[in-house]
């Protein structure tokens, strides 16, 4: 199988740590792969989505927007694809249409992680379901998410359930990396860490956990260590300086020092707005820490009651998180037990090779059905407004970004909103803007002139 996988960026995070794996899995069962990159930024893990697949495409660096449906076909048909998989990637589904006018033969997939309520009315989910008539299969992290796309409309029969798991051989317990993290940072070996490991963005309530923590710190002894970077870190910092306690904010750091924080910790809180199954409870599960978490999404469907505490969004959540975190300090031999739990229950059920098999079967049943049963094909017309609209994203991102102040980097909610608030703007204004041309044309120059600047174009 040959798979070409249309993605937004190259990101640092959970939903880029799937794709990694899987074109790993993928290749290990002897498939092909192409990375087309939807978006323009610094892609930080370029190098690691260049070692999992043949070749790495930054769209935004070998053409103009205007030029992108047609590179992408053309590379479809000269490959000889098998199969479109749509990842993360606004643009990837906008095109699907075009692609499928262009290319009947290939196949399209999906896979999408979480409902986001806030952006496009439920985020990626929603716009798959929005394509669901050029998809020919979807996989998505939960079970959860899986209902919530057959009720809107996603056939039972082309929706699957797959869970993104962990290589255990990576992320579990170390004793001697325990010592020497807690040295490095001078934490006594009987001292208790808690970790919070995340993008410090709005949806992983960063400055609720700085929170719950200070209010622990009046009862428990603890250290806590912050993991990530995001346009939160300022204000995380600021509400973690002079607070009681013993609070530290690391930073952005690599996956095998993310591993070695874990092997230092005990208990993780994530006290997140939204989420599919945030990859870094796979991960704290398997290093045998023990999850305090929120009950959202499928995280119920990992988390269970026996190796770890999901606090519900209802009530004072707050209090909530500090009762549950109290809970396990307060009884060192209930925490070793859920952690005992919880690495036979990964090891048993979300290993990578249980995803890599699962993926390969969606994707070849993805190929099976476009070769059996097609769908219909898109009309000329149909094509035309999908290259159009993938035109019409690329440029409401950039004028996003050139309005955010990080021109050519995209991803986080904030930006999605900046991005809304173009496209509204575009809507109102618009009309006015016609009127206004038919009766003064050199406003049109003066557009262009405008628009030049914002998008290059």
């Amino acid at each position: 199988m040959h798979v070409l996988l249309l993605t937004g960026a190259l990101e640092i995070g959970g939903a880029d740590q799937f794709a990694v794996d899987l074109l790993t899995q993928l290749r290990l069962r002897g498939h092909r792969a192409i990375v087309v990159v939807t978006l323009p930024g610094a892609h930080p893990w370029q190098a690691r989505f260049a070692a999992a697949a043949d070749t790495v495409v930054l769209l935004h660096q070998i053409l103009p927007p205007a030029d992108h449906p047609a590179y992408i076909a053309s590379l479809v048909r000269s490959k000889q694809v098998d199969l479109v998989l749509v990842h993360q990637s606004e643009a990837g589904f906008a095109l699907l249409p075009y692609l499928r006018h262009h290319c009947p033969a290939v196949a399209c997939t999906a896979y999408v992680h979480m409902v986001e309520p806030d952006w496009r009315a439920g985020g990626y989910p929603a716009l798959a379901i929005q394509q669901m008539e050029q998809l020919d299969a979807i996989g998505c992290t939960s079970a959860h998410l899986r209902g919530w796309l057959m009720a809107h409309g996603a056939p039972a029969n082309r929706t699957t359930t797959c869970y993104i798991g962990v290589d255990p051989a990576i992320w579990q317990p170390d004793h001697p990396q325990r010592l020497a993290v807690r040295a490095e940072f001078g934490i006594a070996p009987d001292v208790p860490v808690i970790i919070v490991i995340g993008r410090l963005v709005a949806q992983k309530r960063p400055l609720l956990a700085a929170a719950i923590l200070q209010d622990l710190t009046r009862a428990q002894r603890f250290v806590a260590l912050f993991v990530g970077d995001g346009p939160e870190r300022g204000r995380l910092q600021r509400a973690v300086q002079g607070a009681p306690g013993d609070m530290r904010v690391l930073g952005a750091v690599p996956n095998a020092r993310v591993a070695a924080l874990l092997a230092a910790s005990d208990l993780l809180l994530l006290p997140s707005q939204d989420e599919g199954i945030a990859l870094v409870l796979f991960q704290a599960l398997a290093a045998g820490v023990v999850p305090v978490a929120a009950a959202v999404g499928g995280q119920a469907e990992l988390v269970t009651a026996d190796c770890g505490i999901l606090v519900p969004q209802s009530g004072d959540e707050q209090a909530a998180y500090v009762a549950a975190l109290r809970q396990l300090l307060d009884d060192p031999q209930q925490r070793t037990a859920r952690a005992a739990m919880a690495m036979t229950r990964v090891r048993a059920e979300f290993d990578l090779n249980t995803m890599g098999g699962t993926m390969h079967g969606v994707l070849s049943a993805a190929v099976t059905h476009a070769a059996h049963t097609p769908l219909p094909r898109p009309d000329a017309a149909a094509a035309h407004t999908s290259a159009a609209a993938m035109l019409a994203g690329a440029r409401e991102e950039a004028a996003a970004a050139r309005l955010w102040g990080t021109p050519g980097v995209y991803g986080g909610t904030d930006q999605k909103l900046w991005a809304r608030a173009v496209r509204c703007a575009k809507r109102v204004l618009q009309p006015a803007y016609r009127e206004v041309a038919a009766r003064m044309p050199g406003i049109v120059r003066l557009v262009r002139f405008v628009r030049r600047g914002l998008w290059g174009n």
